[in-house]
């Protein structure tokens, strides 16, 4: 016999059939303008000189694809974003013209890590996304009081996990092969002991170039035999369109053609009471595996047929003949 194991005993360690996804760069578009204030604990909300802010800097995303190209999921991974200009102003005035203001507010060099859980993209490009804004350590902030007293120091880093969820429906859409993501955010600063500084805007980003997914690989399955006579005899096997970095599952019969159920994978072979051939390598990057198999001396002579399969497809059927002895 080639090997053992019923196939119904196949343990399965193929993937399910699964979208195609892809890490990519994404450009933050710095035309796009936010609003900035400012509110103290102890003077309320104050205005800001600085009508125009934007934001610069980069995402990492991950988008999914299906087999069409359209873009059916997505999440930001990781991001540094800053504000053009690094240092934010904002004041109460002094209801004395000529006196200094009342407050004086100031924060420099902010720099935002914005993430989100994994969220389904509709086919009109609309999704909702749990965001999670961060605060990258380093900035510094400043309140002086009627220019006679002030409070300074620096903001402290705030990791995306640990921050308050904000909910916001935004559009990830195509345009030839540009990724076009944008999502409005309300970004909340906490400075402890003096107040809160937000913006509130959409989020534009880029993401150039983004490819076609590569049509998939035939599902094929080759058996190089020998022409003559004679033990020990090899069996040489090539599976091409498996699943990468995974050992494929390649099924035998004695019995010939017939229709087998296998619910694991969705499929069903076209052989009659097949049993799993051992397969002792995995697939290389390119889902192509190549392995021997040595014809034990007493294996019946005639026709076997071999399979490969794996989740949602099966290969060609292959039919070789073990030769009698010498």
């Amino acid at each position: 016999m080639l090997g053992s194991g019923q196939l119904s005993d196949i343990s399965i360690n193929q993937p399910a059939r699964r979208r195609l996804s892809a890490s990519y760069t994404c450009t933050v578009d710095s035309d796009q303008v936010f609003a900035w204030g400012a509110s103290t604990d102890e003077y309320g909300d104050i205005d800001t000189r600085m009508p125009n802010i934007q934001l610069a800097g980069s995402m990492t995303m991950t988008l999914s694809q299906d087999s069409e190209g359209t873009i059916v999921g997505a999440s930001v991974d990781e991001s540094t974003i800053t504000t053009i200009p690094t240092k934010l102003t904002a004041y109460v005035d002094n209801p004395i013209f000529f006196l200094p203001n009342l407050v004086d507010v100031e924060v420099d060099g902010v720099a935002l890590n914005i993430k989100t859980a994994p969220f389904d993209v509709e086919p009109s490009g609309d999704f909702d996304a749990e965001i999670l804004v961060g605060v990258r350590g380093g900035a510094t902030y400043k309140v002086e009081i009627f220019s006679i007293d002030s409070t300074s120091g620096v903001i402290d880093e705030v990791p995306p996990e640990q921050s308050v969820p904000i909910y916001s429906s935004g559009k990830l859409t195509m345009s030839g092969t540009d990724a076009i993501f944008t999502v409005p955010v309300e970004i909340d600063i906490d400075v402890e002991g003096t107040g809160d500084f937000y913006l509130s805007g959409d989020v534009k980003c880029l993401i150039t170039d983004v490819p076609l997914p590569t049509e998939p690989t035939d599902f094929k399955l080759m058996v190089d035999t020998p022409s003559e006579t004679g033990r020990p005899a090899t069996f040489t096997f090539t599976v091409i369109g498996g699943e990468p970095s995974v050992k494929p599952i390649v099924a035998y019969s004695l019995k010939g053609l017939g229709s087998t159920n296998v619910p694991q994978l969705g499929v069903t072979l076209d052989l009659k009471q097949p049993k799993q051939l051992p397969v002792p390598t995995q697939a290389n990057g390119n889902g192509v595996t190549e392995w021997s198999v040595t014809i034990p001396a007493n294996a019946p002579v005639g026709p076997v047929f071999f399979q490969a399969l794996k989740s949602g497809s099966v290969s060609n059927v292959v039919e070789a003949e073990i030769l009698p002895r010498e």
